[in-house]
C-alpha cells in the first residue's frame, strides 16, 4: 500500500512546477538586489530604493528592499557579457556582468553601489531549468524509493505487531 505523505506531495508539486516552467520558455528572467554603502550612518549597507536598473533594453525600479526584476526575450539575450545600468536622480553608473550562460532561464545579480556611485556586481547566480529539472527528477526518484522502502518496513512491522497481539489475545 503506497501512502501519499506530505513529502511525496511536495516533491510531486515541485517536479510538476519544474516541468511546467522549463524547456520551452521564450524569456529569461533577470532579478537581483541593489545595495548601497551606508557611509553616513556607518551601518554597513542598506537597500538602494527607487533606482532604475536596466539591461538588454529592459528596466525595473528597485523596491523598498532594493529588489529589482525584469524579463527579456531569449532572442534578445545571447549570453556573454551584459552591461547593466543603474540610474538615480543625479547619476548613472554601469557595470558589466561577464560570461553569462546563453542557456540560463534565470539570472540573479546582486549589485553594490559604493559611496562614489560606482556600480559593482558582487554576486551572480544562474539557473538552467533543463539541468535543474533533471537533477530534481533524480532527487524525486531517490526520495520516492526511500519512502517506498520505509512504507514497506512500517507495513511489515505493523503486520508483525498485529500478529503478536493476535497471538497474545488467543493465549488469553
Amino acid at each position: 500500500m503506497m501512502k501519499t505523505t506530505p513529502l511525496k506531495l511536495f516533491i510531486s508539486l515541485l517536479l510538476f512546477s519544474a516541468a511546467a516552467c522549463g524547456g520551452g520558455s521564450d524569456e529569461i528572467a533577470f532579478s537581483g538586489t541593489l545595495v548601497q554603502d551606508d557611509a553616513v550612518a556607518r551601518s554597513g549597507r542598506s537597500p538602494a530604493i527607487g533606482l532604475q536598473v536596466c539591461a538588454l533594453g529592459q528596466c525595473s525600479i528597485t523596491d523598498g528592499l532594493g529588489n529589482w526584476a525584469f524579463s527579456v526575450g531569449d532572442d534578445t539575450f545571447e549570453g556573454g557579457d551584459v552591461v547593466f545600468t543603474v540610474e538615480g536622480l543625479d547619476f548613472i553608473s554601469t557595470a558589466v556582468v561577464p560570461n553569462l550562460n546563453r542557456q540560463s532561464d534565470e539570472v540573479f545579480v546582486s549589485f553594490l553601489l559604493d559611496a562614489n556611485l560606482q556600480l559593482t556586481a558582487i554576486g551572480v547566480s544562474e539557473v538552467d531549468s533543463d539541468t535543474f529539472g533533471d537533477e530534481l527528477n533524480e532527487l524525486g526518484e531517490e526520495i520516492e524509493d526511500e519512502n517506498d522502502s520505509a512504507d514497506q518496513s512500517i507495513e511489515e512491522e505493523s503486520t508483525s505487531a498485529a500478529d503478536s497481539i493476535d497471538e497474545e489475545i488467543e493465549e488469553i
